[in-house]
Protein backbone atom coordinates (compact mmCIF):
# COMPACT_ATOMS: atom_id res chain seq x y z
CA UNK A 1 0.00 0.00 0.00
CA UNK A 2 3.07 2.61 0.93
CA UNK A 3 4.74 1.61 -2.84
CA UNK A 4 1.67 2.46 -4.16
CA UNK A 5 0.95 5.77 -1.93
CA UNK A 6 4.57 6.87 -2.71
CA UNK A 7 4.49 5.77 -6.85
CA UNK A 8 1.03 8.12 -7.27
CA UNK A 9 2.42 11.13 -4.30
CA UNK A 10 6.22 11.53 -5.07
CA UNK A 11 6.89 15.25 -4.10
CA UNK A 12 9.31 17.45 -5.27
CA UNK A 13 11.42 19.23 -2.35
CA UNK A 14 11.13 22.82 -2.14
CA UNK A 15 14.75 23.39 -1.40
CA UNK A 16 16.20 21.71 -4.31
CA UNK A 17 13.24 21.00 -6.61
CA UNK A 18 14.24 17.28 -6.65
CA UNK A 19 11.29 14.71 -6.27
CA UNK A 20 11.53 12.00 -3.82
CA UNK A 21 11.19 9.58 -6.57
CA UNK A 22 14.68 10.51 -8.20
CA UNK A 23 16.34 10.04 -5.36
CA UNK A 24 18.17 6.61 -4.76
CA UNK A 25 16.36 4.94 -1.73
CA UNK A 26 19.98 4.69 -0.10
CA UNK A 27 19.99 7.95 0.37
CA UNK A 28 16.63 9.15 1.59
CA UNK A 29 16.56 10.71 5.22
CA UNK A 30 14.49 8.95 8.02
CA UNK A 31 15.74 5.94 7.98
CA UNK A 32 15.62 5.48 4.21
CA UNK A 33 12.10 5.40 4.45
CA UNK A 34 9.62 7.44 1.38
CA UNK A 35 8.32 10.49 1.90
CA UNK A 36 4.76 8.75 2.40
CA UNK A 37 5.95 6.71 5.05
CA UNK A 38 7.74 9.58 6.43
CA UNK A 39 4.38 11.33 7.18
CA UNK A 40 2.64 8.25 8.31
CA UNK A 41 5.84 7.69 11.04
CA UNK A 42 5.60 12.09 12.08
CA UNK A 43 4.10 12.69 15.35
CA UNK A 44 2.01 15.14 15.53
CA UNK A 45 3.45 18.65 15.82
CA UNK A 46 1.27 21.23 18.21
CA UNK A 47 3.82 23.53 19.84
CA UNK A 48 5.13 26.34 18.15
CA UNK A 49 8.71 27.72 18.66
CA UNK A 50 9.91 31.38 17.48
CA UNK A 51 13.49 32.86 17.63
CA UNK A 52 14.70 35.90 15.82
CA UNK A 53 18.48 35.58 14.12
CA UNK A 54 20.41 38.20 12.59
CA UNK A 55 20.52 38.06 8.75
CA UNK A 56 24.04 36.35 8.76
CA UNK A 57 23.16 33.69 11.38
CA UNK A 58 19.76 32.89 9.26
CA UNK A 59 21.47 32.15 5.85
CA UNK A 60 24.28 29.81 7.38
CA UNK A 61 21.10 28.10 9.15
CA UNK A 62 19.19 28.59 5.44
CA UNK A 63 22.29 27.19 3.81
CA UNK A 64 23.36 23.91 6.35
CA UNK A 65 19.72 22.73 5.84
CA UNK A 66 19.91 23.75 2.14
CA UNK A 67 23.04 21.05 2.55
CA UNK A 68 21.67 18.75 4.69
CA UNK A 69 18.28 18.35 2.74
CA UNK A 70 16.07 19.59 5.04
CA UNK A 71 13.58 22.36 5.40
CA UNK A 72 14.74 25.21 7.92
CA UNK A 73 12.36 24.14 10.38
CA UNK A 74 12.88 20.49 10.39
CA UNK A 75 17.38 21.89 10.68
CA UNK A 76 16.74 24.45 13.65
CA UNK A 77 14.52 21.38 15.44
CA UNK A 78 16.92 18.79 15.32
CA UNK A 79 19.78 20.75 16.02
CA UNK A 80 17.45 22.47 19.43
CA UNK A 81 17.02 18.30 20.34
CA UNK A 82 20.14 17.54 19.64
CA UNK A 83 21.62 20.27 22.13
CA UNK A 84 19.02 19.77 24.49
CA UNK A 85 19.47 15.99 25.07
CA UNK A 86 23.41 17.00 25.42
CA UNK A 87 22.36 19.05 28.33
CA UNK A 88 19.77 16.69 29.90
CA UNK A 89 22.77 14.15 29.59
CA UNK A 90 24.81 16.55 31.46
CA UNK A 91 22.69 17.47 34.27
CA UNK A 92 22.14 13.48 34.69
CA UNK A 93 25.64 12.36 34.72
CA UNK A 94 28.31 12.74 37.75
CA UNK A 95 31.66 12.95 36.18
CA UNK A 96 34.78 12.89 38.42
CA UNK A 97 38.07 11.59 39.06
CA UNK A 98 38.83 7.90 40.26
CA UNK A 99 40.52 9.29 44.21
CA UNK A 100 37.13 11.35 44.65
CA UNK A 101 34.52 8.47 43.39
CA UNK A 102 36.43 6.21 45.91
CA UNK A 103 36.00 8.32 48.70
CA UNK A 104 32.73 8.89 48.15
CA UNK A 105 32.12 5.25 47.91
CA UNK A 106 33.64 4.77 51.31
CA UNK A 107 31.54 7.28 52.46
CA UNK A 108 28.21 6.31 51.33
CA UNK A 109 29.27 2.70 53.34
CA UNK A 110 29.82 4.87 56.49
CA UNK A 111 26.81 4.22 59.17
CA UNK A 112 24.90 7.00 59.69
CA UNK A 113 25.48 9.36 62.62
CA UNK A 114 22.24 9.74 64.37
CA UNK A 115 20.99 13.27 64.62
CA UNK A 116 18.44 13.85 67.64
CA UNK A 117 16.64 16.21 66.06
CA UNK A 118 16.23 14.42 63.13
CA UNK A 119 14.95 10.90 65.08
CA UNK A 120 12.38 12.91 67.22
CA UNK A 121 10.64 14.64 63.83
CA UNK A 122 10.37 11.10 62.57
CA UNK A 123 9.06 9.59 65.70
CA UNK A 124 6.69 12.14 66.19
CA UNK A 125 2.82 12.00 65.21
CA UNK A 126 1.49 12.45 61.48
CA UNK A 127 -0.62 14.55 60.75
CA UNK A 128 -1.11 13.63 57.31
CA UNK A 129 -2.22 9.58 57.15
CA UNK A 130 -0.94 8.01 54.91
CA UNK A 131 -3.72 5.34 52.76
Amino acid sequence: MLAALHASSARSDTATGVSDAALPRDILPYNHCTWTERILMTPTRTERLELRADPEAAERIRRAASVTRKSVSAFVLDAANEAAERVMADQSTVVMPPEVFDSFYRWLDTPAEEIPALARLARRERRIVQR
